[in-house]
């Protein structure tokens, strides 16, 4: 190596270590990446299921049609 190479490392080398060692640091300071979760009331939540509808006559032709082709390609008579 040459001389200046040399001077050249002393000088680059360090502050490349201490560049890299502040990065290192400043970036585990946010540890928490992920949102607290809300426990209030989380068990008290009531979710109602909706009503079932009655089918009306054309969509029972619907279904019933459905299941005659279903029936009738898997030779289930």
């Amino acid at each position: 190596m040459t001389m200046k190479m040399k001077q050249y490392l002393k000088i680059f080398l360090p502050a490349v270590i201490m560049l890299m060692t502040a990065m290192g640091s400043v970036s585990c300071q946010q540890e928490d990446e992920v949102p607290p979760r809300e426990t209030s009331n989380y068990l008290k939540k009531v979710y109602k299921m909706p009503e079932p509808e009655d089918l009306s006559s054309a969509d029972k032709q619907e279904v019933d049609a459905i299941k005659d082709e279903y029936n009738k390609s898997t030779n289930n008579h």
